[in-house]
């Protein structure tokens, strides 16, 4: 029994280690997206915090074939965002709220169902954010076994800096997200399944501290500024210690490659920035993005709601003549204004933006003063 226990918790593996979704509302899942990825040797780039550079450059490919996933809206259920097809099984995304969750995959031996579902990604995320929480579901394997799959998660946005890619090319504005994940399941004839006792986030944690089949898992996302999807992932699979590493894959997903999807304008806008084109190793000073510290040039930005509710005003300083640029986004991803780069003099001053029924108690600010970049979440005053 235990050695059938070890081999279904591999099957399952494939549903945490299935290619997703920044981090922004520009990257979560599309219908008819064709995801190439090349699969190469496993990269030596574990380092974490603010300007870092990853660099890829030495890695090769190991397979001739690419890696394909398939994406797709789901028709027949209305409340489902995408399903995702890779290696004949379909893995299932819903967007609820400000998260995209895993709700369930399906293939030709297994069929789950989580009516705890893990958030996948969370929108937006910044450097130093995080997204942890429990999953559980009930399935059947092979139609004869009933099946229940639970366990623990953590997100760490843990990095910025640039990636430098296997071509020689660097990108900048780059974030890490690092996912690790912690698993099991049960087997019961598939008759019992109506009756097993329905599992919480405490008992969850409570059958994890005494399950001998565990699982560890450890996904790294890299993503960049104008790519929806990442430009590297990495996955690897860890015994119950966490100490002996089972297997290592590395999956990447060119630039060049995601830049050919099709009608994705907000992340081509990114990509055609200036700020966010890669530059070739050798160019004399590429341009590092940097958050720029508050008390130096910008008075912290804040929002304020006009008293009928139906705009907001954005309110900051500068100290002193500058280039300056801003987006600001609601939280479901529209951009309600744009400010083109312009040269402003030292003082405050006070935009209008009309919400246009987007309205929330937070929203996201891209600002740039002179090559010093701010991402903010704003909270309405």
């Amino acid at each position: 029994m235990m050695k059938r226990l070890i081999v279904i918790i591999s099957l399952l593996i494939s549903i945490v280690d299935s290619h997703a979704q920044t981090v922004t509302w520009q990257n979560t899942y599309r219908e008819n997206d064709l995801l190439k990825w090349k699969q190469i040797t496993f990269p030596d780039i574990s380092v974490t915090g603010t300007s870092v550079i990853w660099d890829i450059s030495q890695c090769r490919e190991t397979s001739d074939e690419d890696y394909i996933v398939e994406l797709f809206n789901l028709e027949e259920e209305p409340d489902i965002q995408t399903a995702a097809i890779e290696q004949d099984t379909r893995y299932v995304y819903c967007l609820h709220s400000d998260s995209l969750l895993i709700t369930g995959f399906e293939n030709h031996t297994a069929l789950m169902n989580y009516d705890m579902c893990e958030s996948w990604l969370k929108f937006p995320l910044f450097y130093g954010d995080s997204i942890e929480g429990s999953f559980h579901g009930k399935g059947k394997y092979c139609d004869r076994l009933g099946l229940r799959h639970y366990g623990r998660y953590k997100t760490n946005a843990d990095g910025t800096g640039c990636l430098v890619l296997a071509e020689g090319d660097t990108l900048q504005n780059v974030i890490r997200l690092h996912t690790e994940r912690i698993m099991s399941a049960e087997i019961v004839p598939i008759e019992q399944m109506d009756s097993l006792p329905p599992y919480n986030t405490d008992s969850i944690h409570q059958h994890l501290l005494s399950d001998t089949a565990l699982i560890r898992i450890d996904i790294c996302r890299w993503y960049a500024s104008g790519y929806r999807y990442p430009i590297l992932e990495t996955r690897q699979r860890f015994d119950r210690s966490g100490e002996h590493v089972l297997s290592a894959l590395a999956y990447y997903f060119p630039p060049s490659e995601q830049a050919s999807l099709r009608n994705d304008p907000e992340n081509e806008q990114n990509r055609t920035r200036s700020c966010d084109e890669p530059y070739k190793q050798g160019d004399s000073s590429p341009q590092q993005p940097v958050d720029i510290p508050l008390d130096r040039i910008l008075a912290k930005p804040h929002l304020e709601l006009s008293p009928d509710g139906q705009e907001i005003t954005l309110h900051y300083s500068i100290s002193q003549e500058s280039l300056v640029s801003y987006r600001l986004y609601s939280l479901d991803g529209y951009l309600l204004k744009e400010c083109q780069p312009q040269i402003q003099e030292a003082g405050s001053y006070h935009d209008r933006i009309p919400l246009l029924g987007h309205n929330y108690a937070v929203y996201l600010l891209n600002f740039q003063i002179n090559n010093d970049y701010l991402n903010e979440k704003l909270t309405l005053k």
